[in-house]
């Protein structure tokens, strides 16, 4: 007999997640051609960035059983039936997690290629800030010139689109120079 593990997650590994976010993970063994033989024992590694929650659901406690959360054994027993055997479990993504979180399970044969390891890119969190020359408060005057800088800082990954910043300038203000990569749309500066 053979028995075998494949990995899945929920939301689908590959798909970009935020911090504070559950992952749900489930282990399939599959036993096929008779009883297996020996106890399979896979070793599920929760990657950096990653807290383990709860185990959910395990479809036959009796044949399959986990212990631990990071790493968790599950331990299929020698002997289980040719079937198909489950556990589910959650995690969560830390606040302070960044690029991509991963899961992987060891100590068995996968039963797809790459099907034993998940992965989750972090959703970019981008911060924006606006400075003025001189600072807000100061007096000024009319014909005087107000130096503004918008700021994007990107954590927690990359993006995966183009960020496009808009400042409306107040109805007293006229746009004058630009920086390189700038212009005006409708009044509003990109």
């Amino acid at each position: 007999s053979t028995a075998t593990v494949q990995k899945t997650a929920n939301p689908v590994s590959g798909t970009t997640v935020n911090p504070g976010e559950t992952i749900t993970y489930t282990l399939t063994y599959t036993v096929t051609g008779g009883v297996s033989s020996e106890a399979k024992t896979g070793n599920d590694q929760l990657g950096g960035g990653l807290t383990f929650g709860t185990i959910a659901t395990i479809s036959d406690a009796g044949r399959l059983s986990c212990t631990g959360g990071s790493p968790m054994a599950c331990t299929l027993a020698a002997g289980a039936p040719a079937g198909i055997y489950t556990v589910e479990y959650t995690a969560t993504v830390n606040a302070d997690a960044a690029g991509t979180v991963t899961n992987t399970v060891g100590g068995v044969t996968c039963t797809v290629t790459g099907g034993c390891s998940t992965q989750h890119p972090l959703r970019a969190a981008i911060d924006v800030t606006k400075t003025a020359l001189p600072a807000p408060g100061s007096e000024v005057h009319v014909g005087d010139t107000i130096a503004y800088t918008l700021t994007a800082v990107v954590e927690n990954g990359t993006t995966t689109e183009p960020v496009r910043l808009l400042d409306t300038p107040g109805a007293r203000l006229n746009i004058g120079a630009l920086a390189a990569g700038c212009g005006t749309t409708g009044g509003e500066i990109e």
